[in-house]
């Protein structure tokens, strides 16, 4: 990702390391999505700690509209634990793997956690 490309109006960007990915399903079993939430159509989302049954979505790149839909809990969601998500290895095609790997003393040295397994 080219992080300096709008140099006037810079990207907001967050950087994430493994230990920033949790899992969710605990969260999901126990909250539901709304029937008319179209989570392929959204993209963004929104939850609030304040009204967790309440899921804002975007459908538009600026994230200026929010639509609010409502999620019925099954279960109290205080009960919901969010442990760290173990990714596992990603299976890419030998001749992508390859192409990464002649990427990979090009990737800013800050970045490189991400991709060690190319080594």
């Amino acid at each position: 990702m080219l992080t300096v490309a709008r140099i006037n109006q810079p990207f907001k960007i967050q950087r994430m390391t493994q230990e920033d990915f949790l899992d969710f399903g605990e969260l999901v079993a126990a909250c539901p999505r709304p029937r008319a939430l179209k989570v392929t159509h959204a993209m963004a989302i929104r939850v609030c700690v304040s009204h967790p049954n309440e899921i804002y979505v975007s459908t538009e790149h600026d994230v200026q509209v929010w639509e609010m839909h409502i999620s019925v809990p099954l279960r109290p969601l205080t009960t919901c634990r969010f442990p760290q998500k173990h990714l596992a290895s990603i299976l890419l095609p030998l001749n992508l793997l390859e192409d990464l790997r002649c990427l990979y003393p090009f990737i800013p040295l800050k970045s490189r956690v991400f991709w060690e397994f190319l080594n």
